[in-house]
């Protein structure tokens, strides 16, 4: 019998975080997926957090894959929170 169901798939993330100031935090972050018919894909990442004011954090990261051929991943990016 023929289906056009994919496989399932487990994800997991592991991830740690401390803050080193007031306002600066970083990370740790391991994370992947188990497929039901094919091997894992494990991969990590670490970064920055900025939150330069009550509202408004910057963040840069970094990362790459461990068990796959995942070139360097460099990311960064701004979050605005929005008034009620």
């Amino acid at each position: 019998m023929i289906t056009d169901r994919p496989d399932a798939a487990y994800v997991y993330t592991f991830l740690y975080g401390i803050s080193v100031s007031e306002s600066i935090g970083v990370y740790a972050e391991l994370y992947g997926d188990l497929p039901e018919n094919n091997g894992a894909n494990h991969f990590w990442n670490s970064g920055i957090t900025d939150l330069i004011q009550n509202n408004i954090q910057l963040d840069a990261s970094i990362g790459q894959g461990i068990t796959t051929a995942q070139d360097i991943l460099v990311s960064a990016g701004a979050s605005f929170r929005l008034p009620k």
